[in-house]
């Protein structure tokens, strides 16, 4: 696995639950019920299974979790689309080694630095803006 990879899907497994939370609230008060992982909100919008209004109804609700994390629309729909990359990085890294150990809290000067990459560097443009909303979301999160 590339650094880069290694350093998103650390991120992904300590921020997400700030996510999930937000998304849980929104998705019960529109009766959508709730998820432990947003890869299973994403992957309710591609089961065959799912009503067409429920797709729809999830769809809007993720773009809004999204654009409260990056500000815009047209991001906040490429993070939709980013997830599935990010959960294959993040299967690559569980494989090699648990991402967490003991670590529930984040570096905010590493977090600083993991941004301006992301934002920079191609290796991240598969993942560019699910990534940054975890970024979002790690802002959150206890500081070392």
């Amino acid at each position: 696995m590339l650094p880069e990879m290694v350093q998103v899907a650390d991120l992904q497994c300590g921020a997400e639950w700030f996510l999930v939370d937000e998304l849980n609230e929104m998705m019960e008060g529109r009766g959508l019920g709730t998820v432990t992982y947003i890869s299973e909100a994403v992957s309710r919008l591609h089961n065959k299974f799912t009503s067409f209004a429920e797709k729809q109804e999830l769809r809007e609700v993720l773009v809004d979790l999204f654009k409260n994390q990056l500000g815009s629309e047209q991001h906040a729909t490429s993070a939709i689309a980013q997830w599935p990359v990010l959960m294959k990085w993040r299967r690559q890294r569980v494989a090699f080694a648990h991402p967490l150990g003991d670590k529930d809290v984040v570096d905010p000067m590493k977090l600083n630095t993991l941004k301006a990459q992301v934002q920079q560097a191609p290796a991240y443009a598969p993942v560019r803006d699910a990534a940054l909303a975890l970024i979002v979301a790690a802002e959150k999160m206890p500081v070392m």
